[in-house]
């Protein structure tokens, strides 16, 4: 099977999503979301370069939708396990169900992630202009930002977090529609240019203030 540079640029996705994990396992919160991050944008790219190159095929779709899942399902629930278990304080004498539960909640964005791939592999439910569920992007761009956020800094952020978790794991499979702007994009056009012109502005602002994380988060939740 050759490999065409937009295949590369997927790749990078997914070596992003493994880098991310490894950041975990080393106890590096803050690389683990940033990896994140860094695989965001080589997907966001991937499709430009198909565009560039005219080279789509079906491989390159189902390697896009692997990488995704690597970087945007598994990564995420192991950086949630990392956060929740830093956060949340020790139960000297339930330390087994404290662990059972940071275990069951960070295993939500892994499990549903994996479930909502299989479902859309049998079944790809699309309406023009439309997903079909909160997408997995969406969920994970969430959690990093929630964590690297100043209210993650608050005793009540890890019930927060577990909180948003379940709701955006859930959500992951619901029926409920969520604006797409990779189709129809003309529909969408002035709408999303205010929103990447402005928003821009704002995140950039924000990161010299030091409150880049908050204000993604924000507009995260309003965009979903």
């Amino acid at each position: 099977m050759r490999l065409y540079l937009k295949d590369y640029v997927t790749l990078g996705n997914a070596f992003c999503g493994f880098l991310s994990i490894i950041m975990v396992l080393k106890g590096e919160l803050f690389w683990a979301c940033s990896l994140v991050m860094i695989g965001f944008v080589f997907d966001a790219f991937d499709g430009l370069v198909a565009r560039l190159t005219n080279c789509f095929n079906r491989f390159g779709a189902e390697l896009d939708n692997i990488s995704d899942l690597i970087t945007y399902s598994v990564a995420p629930s192991f950086i949630v396990y990392l956060a929740l278990n830093q956060r949340i304080p020790e139960m000297v004498d339930y330390p087994l169900a404290r662990e059972i539960v940071i275990v069951s909640v960070a295993s939500l964005p892994l499990l549903f992630g994996v479930v909502r791939f299989a479902r859309f592999i049998v079944n790809e439910m699309e309406y023009p202009g439309f997903w079909i569920g909160v997408p997995r992007p969406i969920s994970a761009m969430i959690y990093i930002s929630l964590i690297r956020s100043h209210l993650y800094a608050s005793d009540f952020s890890p019930y927060l977090l577990a909180g948003v978790v379940i709701l955006l794991s859930i959500m992951n499979l619901s029926f409920v529609p969520m604006i797409n702007h990779h189709r129809n994009r003309s529909q969408w056009h002035t709408w999303l240019k205010g929103i990447i012109y402005y928003g821009s502005i704002t995140l950039f602002i924000s990161d010299l203030a030091g409150y880049f994380w908050d204000v993604f988060c924000i507009y995260l939740i309003l965009w979903s």
